[in-house]
């Protein structure tokens, strides 16, 4: 379980990451708060999918299954 759970979380983190390219290369570059907004919520979305994985990394190294 805990395998399969650090193949997903890095499965998201991938996507997440293009994801946030993807948003922040449509944005109007004069809008400064929309780029901001895409940041911080890219930035957000990337710490949960660490976060994640390292918890799940944690119960391989831990011997919970």
């Amino acid at each position: 379980m805990s395998f399969a759970g650090v193949l997903i979380f890095a499965g998201l983190t991938v996507y997440d990451s293009n994801k946030q390219i993807d948003d922040f290369l449509r944005r109007v570059p004069g809008d400064a708060l929309a780029v901001q907004r895409v940041r911080i919520i890219g930035a957000l979305k990337l710490y949960l999918d660490f976060l994640d994985m390292s918890l799940f990394t944690l119960g391989i190294v831990g011997g919970r299954r």
